[in-house]
This record gives structure tokens, sequence and C-alpha cells, in this order.
């Protein structure tokens, strides 16, 4: 797991986003507040691993969703995601980092893979779905956790 959070640091390292460890975070806004409370829900839904997995790697299996850092980004909040899955013919594990950034003006900023290391690469058609799915479903499920935050 260190290796991966390192990993992780490396892959972010001008986001604010606290993952593993307690590191100073600026001042949040009322929005980032509520946003985060919102993310922190959605991210506890069950099978987001494995969709996420779905939409990236369609012949893998098994995708868990095994940490998630939300933080600040700017006036909106980033939202790091670490799936890990097995392959399809071998069964070799992989991880896939994803981030979803999102701020109050508008809502969905971008979905995108920040790390892949399967052999074949997610295609640009896969990763335009992925900012597709989080634009559309996990948006609207983000809103409705932000609602119940007023």
């Amino acid at each position: 797991m260190k290796t991966a959070f390192r990993l992780l640091v490396l892959c972010l390292p001008l986001l604010n986003v606290a993952c593993g460890e307690e590191r100073a975070q600026p001042a949040q806004s009322a929005w980032q507040r509520r946003a985060t409370k919102a993310a922190e829900a959605v991210m506890d839904g069950e099978g987001l691993g494995e969709k996420l997995r779905t939409i990236l790697h369609p012949t893998g299996k098994n995708g868990d969703l095994t940490k998630v850092c939300i933080g600040n980004d700017g006036p909106g909040i980033v939202v790091t995601m670490e799936v890990r899955w097995a392959g399809g013919l071998v069964g070799s594990l992989y991880t896939t980092i994803v981030t979803w950034r999102l701020n109050e003006k508008v809502g969905h900023v971008s979905a995108t893979v920040d790390r892949d290391d399967a052999l074949v690469r997610a295609s640009e058609k896969r990763r335009a779905y992925l900012d597709e799915f989080c634009r559309t479903k996990l948006l609207k499920a983000f809103e409705e956790e932000l609602a119940k935050q007023k």
C-alpha cells in the first residue's frame, strides 16, 4: 500500500490531496466542505471500482476501489480514485488511477486516467466514456448528496 501511496503523491504533486497522511489543507469554502462530504458519500457506494474497471478495461475483472483521496483544487475539489483489478488472460493485477475534478460553477470539470499500468492502456474512446460517465451518472449522484449537505 505504501508504494501505491507514494506513486499517487508523485502523480499529483501540485494538489492538496491528503491521502494516507495528514497534510495541511488551505481553508475550504462552504461549497468545498459540502462537496467533500457529498463526494465521500458517493465514493462509499457499492460497485464503483468495478464500474470504473468495466468502462476502462472491459476484459478485466474484479475492479476494487482501494483508495480515494479528496482535496481542494483551486475553488473546486479533486477526487482521486485508485482501482485495482485483474487482467483478462493470465489474471495479472493492475492499478488504474482516475482523477475527477469538480467545481461549484460548472459541476463536472473533467475525469481523466492519471495512471494505468495495464499492458493494454485504456483507449481514447474508453477515456471519453469515463468522462461521460462522471459528467452524467456520477455527477447526478454527487448532486443528490450535495443537496443533502445544505
